[in-house]
């Protein structure tokens, strides 16, 4: 083998070298892109409390009813949809049922409970994007991907001040439930 032929293989090896760390690179960024794609439309679903307390009486405790407005500006539908009002019951949590299905581009409005002791209602988001990822969107605006237990009981809560996380099924229900009409 002369020097011209060990040149052009050097020369091939370092170019398929190259090749390959592009491709490595290429597939990664393609994948992140990916990622973001699939985590944008948990971005777009949102839900805010009216200011305004609503005019449903105040329950026995003191605590009033403020509407709550959760909206879906995706493209896609979310499954799932559910409120949980912080800062209410023994556990601190209230769970309000469930919607099955917010539709693309549309907004339901519900009610969430607010305790005398506190001046706004404080209350996340939990839901499941078309992919079956699970989303919590935190009482300050705040967006997790969040892990379901395998046995499909609940949902896993990563609660402040816990070292254990608890499921959403061994937390108590609020016994009071927000009225119905609107």
């Amino acid at each position: 083998m002369n020097w011209q032929e060990m040149v052009t293989v050097v020369a091939s090896l370092v170019t398929m070298l190259v090749a390959v760390g592009l491709y490595g690179r290429q597939s990664r960024a393609l994948d992140w892109q990916r990622r973001n794609l699939i985590d944008s439309h948990a971005h777009q679903v949102t839900a805010w409390a009216d200011p305004m307390p609503s005019d449903h009486p105040p329950t026995a405790d003191g605590s009033l009813w403020y509407r709550v407005t959760i909206e879906n500006s995706g493209d896609e539908a979310v499954y799932g949809v559910r409120i949980v009002t912080l800062g209410v019951g023994d556990d601190a949590r209230a769970y309000g049922s469930p919607l099955a299905v917010l539709p693309a581009r549309s907004r339901h409005e519900t009610s969430v409970l607010k305790p005398p002791h506190v001046s706004m209602p404080s209350f996340e988001l939990s839901f499941m994007d078309s992919r079956r990822n699970q989303w919590v969107r935190r009482d300050k605006g705040g967006l997790d991907k969040v892990r379901f237990p395998a046995d499909g009981s609940g949902l896993i809560v990563e609660t402040e001040g816990r070292r254990r996380p608890r499921r959403a099924g061994d937390i108590r229900q609020k016994e009071e439930r927000p009225p119905e009409t609107y």
